[in-house]
């Protein structure tokens, strides 16, 4: 489950307990790399108990054991703290031998349908940095609040977003008597491929997609917690307004 795997401090978190928008819980960048779901393998070593290189294999679609291409997955840490509280500063990078076209459907994306032949593309690839920093943190509670972001890039063909980024805020609260409540702010960058945008212009102008997130997760009890999400989201399509969104979210541990 590669949404399990992609958890972070501040972003992750199968929009459970975290962000709800899929920039923060699994980046579209691994549209064409990495299927939400997936047989594979990895294998971590550890520096002072954090990971440190992973290498992986895994199915590049969900179409099948292996049926439509393999993923090579690496990433390194870098082994160096600039500050002295926790944090993360990550290289990660995928290479798929996958066989696609720039339409397929993906679960990270929907894309509308073209009745005309389209060349297939072999091959993908995505490369990107992630960090998360602390910039407040308590060790005897193991508390605090940071920064957080991410920028990759892609092939672009067949993948549907070639620039992909994210930067934001968050960890516990910092209101005094609430450091079990948790919070996030998010803004985040989808860049369209130009071959997609090519390929979709006969019926659909598309530009590039901005998004922002906000959520303060409430603390009931132990067992019980209530978040407010708020959403504002600038579509690919030319011609869409900004969307906004608001809910609520319980969740409750037993």
């Amino acid at each position: 489950d590669n949404l399990d795997r992609h958890e972070h401090p501040f972003t992750g978190g199968d929009g459970i307990d975290k962000f709800t928008n899929l920039a923060f819980v699994l980046p579209p960048l691994y549209a064409r790399t990495i299927p939400p779901v997936a047989e594979g393998v990895f294998f971590t070593t550890l520096k002072n108990a954090e990971p440190f290189v992973t290498v992986g294999l895994l199915e590049s679609t969900e179409k099948g054991f292996f049926k439509n291409g393999a993923t090579f997955y690496a990433s390194v840490a870098v082994p160096y703290k600039f500050f002295d509280t926790p944090s993360h500063y990550v290289f990660n990078a995928t290479v798929s031998s996958t066989t696609l076209t720039s339409l397929e459907q993906s679960p990270y994306v929907f894309i509308p349908p073209l009745n005309a032949p389209l060349a297939t593309e072999s091959n993908a690839w995505t490369f990107d940095f992630t960090f998360d920093q602390y910039l407040v943190w308590d060790p005897t509670t193991k508390t605090g609040f940071g920064l957080f972001g991410m920028i990759g890039a892609s092939d672009s063909n067949p993948s549907p977003v070639d620039i992909f980024g994210h930067v934001g805020v968050g960890g516990n609260s910092p209101i005094p008597n609430r450091s079990q409540d948790n919070f996030g702010v998010g803004y985040y960058f989808n860049g369209i491929s130009n071959t997609l945008e090519e390929t979709l212009s006969p019926i659909l102008r598309t530009r590039d997609e901005n998004g922002f997130e906000g959520f303060y997760n409430f603390a009931v009890t132990g067992w019980s917690k209530v978040s407010a999400h708020v959403q504002f989201i600038d579509p690919f399509a030319v011609g869409s307004k900004t969307r906004g969104f608001f809910s609520i979210r319980w969740k409750l541990t037993f």
